[in-house]
């Protein structure tokens, strides 16, 4: 399992720094820019990432929602270099007691995790630049 915790940890540095660097960016950015483009900017900045990334989640779930387990494997081996995940129902404990529709489920809350802040930032972004049109 030492594999599946190298991949946590490396979201998690991912998280932490990307969450730094995003904390930069805005600060130079609420810097350099002329005071009444600033939010803006800002908010038609992240509207642009979050039409893009958008995409990319709309055709990941469409994936998920047809073929899970073609999701799931792909999913394996682009993250693991071994075959370690390969488990036989009738040897590894495991898959028995964790059958791919607990991970199906799992992939589910992972996604609404982050699918609930990315649609309230995505809602302040929205009112945000509505709003820098108006004055």
């Amino acid at each position: 399992m030492w594999w599946t915790c190298a991949l946590y940890q490396a979201w998690r540095a991912v998280r932490t720094y990307g969450g730094i660097l995003a904390a930069i960016t805005i600060a130079v950015c609420m810097l350099t820019l002329p005071k009444g483009q600033r939010i803006g900017m800002l908010c038609r900045g992240f509207l642009i990432a979050a039409a893009v990334f958008g995409a990319v989640l709309i055709l990941l779930g469409i994936w998920v929602a047809v073929d899970f387990n073609s999701f799931w494997t792909e999913f394996h081996h682009l993250f693991f270099t071994n075959d370690l995940w390969l488990m036989d129902y009738r040897t590894c404990r495991m898959i028995r007691i964790c059958p791919l529709p607990l991970f199906n489920e799992i992939v589910v809350r992972f996604a609404l995790i982050f699918l609930i802040p990315f649609a309230l930032m995505l809602a302040l972004a929205i009112w945000g630049r509505g709003r820098s049109r108006t004055k």
